[in-house]
């Protein structure tokens, strides 16, 4: 091989090696572009899962107030009608005691 040849050769390899730094410097800094957005969405992730976590908190609370409420509105309504029935069948017994007499 002559010495042209070489020199050639070396400027060359010295051209690609000074590419491939390049390259992988553009990687790099593709890598850390990269890492900076998912880092930005995961805490952007992470405060939604905060927001909807407190939604889940309130809307527990609203439906067990609404839950005690409606329980609450069964058992007035069932003495309601315990009273009530009882006064029918007090009249109901009082009618058939005013049949009877007649």
């Amino acid at each position: 091989m002559s010495l042209k040849t070489r020199e050639k050769e070396k400027k060359l390899n010295g051209a690609m090696f000074i590419l491939n730094q390049l390259e992988i410097e553009k990687q790099r800094l593709r890598h850390r572009e990269e890492v900076s957005m998912l880092s930005a969405e995961t805490e952007e992730l992470q405060n939604k899962i905060e927001e909807l976590k407190n939604d889940i908190k309130l809307n527990e609370e609203a439906l067990s107030h609404a839950t005690v409420q409606y329980n609450l509105q069964t058992s007035n309504l069932r003495t309601e009608i315990s009273v009530v029935n009882s006064v029918l069948e007090k009249e109901r017994a009082s009618k058939d005691k005013l049949e009877a007499e007649v």
